[in-house]
């Protein structure tokens, strides 16, 4: 494992899955003015459809992160895996802000049957210096965006095998796996399987959502035979934008975990806001095709063609692309409660 990486894990705490976290010795009170700090910079992580489904929690100690589950996404079992995801990556984000601001991050992952929505907890702990590799994360948060084929397609040039590795061994360091499609048989098939998904996935739910998100999904009539073909329409347009965005990507990747259970997608949010960053700080960003992930039957040919044990979670695009203006972001107001 790289240095940095090395360094950079020596200044991270994470505490065994918990209902309640524990008090720790070597917590003690946020700083002032920093937990809304913690959940602005959280809140500029991705998710699905730009839904941004999280909320931040000021606790006595430090910042609940959990589930707005009225902005999840619509569509299969991703209706709770996806937006666990986003604030698993909104939870990387808050972390590599404390430990920009001179704290050690104090951590626990724990999905509670009490209190279903909260999914992770953070808290200061002793003052340590910050490493230069939490800094180039940091500076990174801002400028991470995601490539949309319409507006700012991929540039034809590759990647270089060194950051390659460099995203490889982030996922790893977070406790999840990346697994980069070498050949062009393997790229072929994951194309192919966001074209079916785009055929199969919840075409009679008639959920339609702006390419930017914050719309709310719109439920046709139940007699309406229009809107659902015109939901339809808007699904297979969105999977074959996607399609074509992993044909023109130079480096196409799936990112999963060893476990499927909402612990393991806290870390999956967590691998791919590391991997993300990381990637962003070279200029390379990132477009997303999980479409056919949100179908349960072709869920396990991903997993097939990616040749690795556990669960996929995020199918996307790499590749150098200028920076545009990002999509809109809710108020730190609206998620900090």
């Amino acid at each position: 494992m790289p240095s940095p990486i090395r360094e950079f894990l020596h200044t991270m705490r994470v505490f065994s899955s918990a209902a309640e976290p524990a008090p720790s010795a070597s917590s003690q009170p946020p700083p002032s003015g920093v937990l809304p700090l913690l959940a602005a910079y959280g809140a500029l992580a991705p998710s699905s459809f730009n839904a941004q489904p999280w909320e931040f929690r000021a606790t006595a100690r430090g910042l609940d992160i959990c589930v707005d589950t009225s902005r999840g996404s619509p569509i299969g079992d991703a209706a709770l895996r996806e937006p666990v995801i986003a604030c698993g990556a909104a939870l990387f984000n808050a972390r590599v802000a404390l430990r920009h601001f001179g704290y050690r991050d104090l951590v626990w992952v724990c999905p509670d049957p009490a209190d279903p929505r909260r999914v992770a907890h953070i808290e200061a702990g002793p003052v340590v210096p910050e490493s230069n590799y939490n800094r180039t994360l940091f500076h990174a948060i801002p400028h991470r965006h995601t490539v949309r084929a319409r507006r700012e397609p991929f540039e034809h040039r590759p990647v270089p095998m060194a950051v390659v590795q460099e995203l490889t061994a982030a996922a790893r360091a977070s406790g999840a796996w990346l697994h980069v499609a070498a050949s062009a048989t393997d790229r072929g098939a994951l194309v192919d399987l966001v074209f079916e998904a785009g055929e199969k996935y919840e075409a009679a739910a008639g959920h339609l959502w702006s390419e930017d998100g914050l719309d709310a999904p719109v439920a046709p009539g139940k007699n309406s035979d229009d809107a659902e073909r015109f939901a339809h329409a808007i699904a297979v347009g969105e999977a074959r934008r996607a399609a074509h965005a992993l044909q023109d990507a130079p480096v196409v990747a799936v990112l999963g975990t060893e476990c499927d259970d909402v612990s393991a997608w806290v870390i999956a949010g967590e691998a791919l806001e590391h991997v993300l960053l990381r990637a962003a700080s070279h200029g390379v960003f990132a477009s997303y095709a999980n479409q056919p992930l949100r179908v349960t039957e072709l869920r396990p040919w991903v997993r097939a063609v990616a040749g690795r044990a556990g669960e996929p979670h995020v199918l996307l695009g790499l590749g150098f692309a200028s920076a545009p203006h990002g999509p809109p972001r809710r108020p730190v107001a609206d998620v900090l409660g």
